[in-house]
């Protein structure tokens, strides 16, 4: 099996992808994730694997939905943020619904 088809390659590149995207060196994500930024390149590159308490640090410091990660339709940050944004909002709005 190649890399390329390895799930924590896959989502290493979306780390990558998604970091860039927002504007955040490696030393800044791997300070968050309390790493350093030579084990941010390894998971970035699929060399090592990401732990899943890990990836939610990822997500949260990016302000998005950790099944982004996972999503093969979801190749852009700002595609994500809009998921992320457009389940926030109907949650709200069956809490709001429900409360009635």
């Amino acid at each position: 099996m190649t890399k390329d088809f390895s799930i924590y390659y896959q989502i290493g590149q979306k780390i990558k992808k998604f970091r860039k995207i927002a504007k955040f060196s490696q030393k800044e994500l791997a300070s968050n994730l309390g790493v350093s930024f030579q084990q941010l390149q390894k998971y970035e590159s699929g060399e090592n694997r990401i732990t899943a308490d890990k990836l939610w640090k990822v997500s949260c410091f990016l302000e998005m939905d950790i099944n982004n990660f996972f999503d093969k339709n979801t190749d852009t940050f700002e595609e994500s943020k809009i998921k992320t944004n457009e389940e926030k909002l109907k949650k709200t709005i069956v809490d709001f619904v429900n409360n009635l």
